[in-house]
């Protein structure tokens, strides 16, 4: 599975600086992510009613793509990520995620501000401003040391916060475990990440981001394979959990290094009774 950079949906236009030219495409890419989040938005509304405990009323369509999903991972994204993790070192692979987890700042910063929660994005903006320079462009987290909260935001829960419903669990092709409100919430986020800014040489990095995230989330994957007697409700209802605790409290509760967008893991005292994200 691929780090829920790993929420991404397609690839938008490199924008470029100032001029009229410019200045259209960015506002046809609003006009499109606004008309393309209300239209999941009306998805999610039409999908709250499911009465399935885990809202799964897809089951039957999310299957068949959970399982293309595993076969490609175990053929394609599993190999490479362990021979990522043969040939750099962990404390690399950690800086790399920091890195990541530095250069996405437009999203949390937005979606806190979005939320309404100031001191948030105040705190956003010094963890940026902190790594990008004493952390060396994020590879270090010195804003940690330092003590300012590290939050983990995103549009989709920014969404839940204003009380948008998720609408039923879907299972998106490579991407993995979503619903409407998250992958609507996906498609700004995609807007809002530095890396589709810079066109081609931004897919080249986001390929090593990915291949980090994937390498940093192995064991988690492997140890829940080998343990779940049915993997795809073990990933269901751990996507269900993590999002539920994303949405419901502020800090990042782990490392970097466990990242937190992993829908593999779950944390030990997590609660037994499972339900959709609000």
């Amino acid at each position: 599975m691929v780090d829920s950079c790993a929420r991404s949906t397609g690839r938008v236009a490199p924008i470029h600086g100032g001029g009229p030219m410019q200045s259209t495409r960015a506002i046809r890419l609003f006009h499109s992510l606004v008309l393309g989040l209300l239209a999941l938005g009306s998805w999610a509304l039409a999908g709250c009613a499911s009465t399935h405990p885990s809202n799964d009323r897809l089951e039957s369509m999310n299957r068949p793509v959970f399982d293309a999903n595993q076969a490609i991972d175990e053929d394609a994204f599993a190999p490479v990520a362990h021979g990522w993790m043969h040939i750099v070192p962990e404390p690399v692979r950690d800086s790399i995620s920091n890195c990541y987890w530095n250069l996405t700042f437009p999203d949390r910063f937005v979606s806190s501000v979005g939320e309404g929660a100031l001191r948030k994005a105040g705190a956003e903006l010094a963890r940026f401003l902190i790594n990008s320079t004493l952390g060396i462009a994020g590879f270090l987290d010195p804003a940690t040391v330092a003590g300012i909260a590290k939050y983990d935001e995103d549009i989709g829960k920014m969404l839940a916060k204003w009380g948008v419903p998720p609408g039923p669990y879907i299972v998106i092709p490579i991407l993995g475990p979503s619903t409407p409100r998250d992958l609507a919430g996906g498609v700004v986020d995609l807007a809002l990440n530095p890396l589709t800014w810079t066109g081609f040489p931004g897919m080249g990095a986001g390929v090593i981001f990915a291949i980090n995230g994937r390498a940093q989330e192995d064991q988690e994957i492997e140890t829940s394979r080998r343990a779940a007697l049915d993997y795809y409700v073990f990933v269901r209802d751990a996507y269900f959990e993590r999002r539920t605790r994303n949405v419901r409290t502020d800090y990042v509760t782990r490392d970097l290094d466990g990242d937190s967008s992993d829908p593999y893991r779950i944390d030990e005292g997590a609660p037994t009774a499972l339900a959709p994200p609000r």
